[in-house]
């Protein structure tokens, strides 16, 4: 397991970010969950996994953990916020049907940043970082 602060080479410079899954059910034990902060050629990405912890450092993309059993969009919509990234790419929205995917878009497209970028790539699609 990667802890906090972790830094390790995968190819590229990765960071682990955090070490628990966020809040289910307090009934629900808690799981470990690592985020990881990739540097790509500059460019620093984050995923944090099944999390709403913050990376602790500026960030360009954001991969953002739209919707899960843990998570209501205003809790997304906050974190999304407080990493402040200039991009944000939503992740976790396989649960989600057309009519949904367009209800969180809009409304996570209208409560970020107005000056960052929200974004969903459709399943099997690339995305240009």
């Amino acid at each position: 397991m990667v802890s906090a602060g972790q830094d390790f080479d995968a190819g590229l410079p990765v960071t682990g970010v955090g070490e628990r899954h966020a809040v289910v059910h307090p009934d629900l034990p808690p799981t470990d969950n690592t985020g990881f902060v990739v540097d790509v050629g500059g460019t620093r990405i984050y995923h944090p996994g099944d999390s709403f912890t913050p990376p602790g450092l500026p960030v360009d993309v954001l991969l953002l953990p739209v919707v899960g059993p843990w998570s209501k969009v205003s809790e997304v919509a906050d974190f999304g916020r407080l990493v402040d990234a200039p991009r944000s790419v939503a992740i976790h929205d396989a649960l989600l049907n057309d009519t949904g995917l367009r209800v969180f878009g809009t409304i996570l497209g209208g409560l970020l940043n107005t000056e960052a970028r929200f974004e969903r790539v459709a399943p099997g699609s690339d995305v240009e970082i």
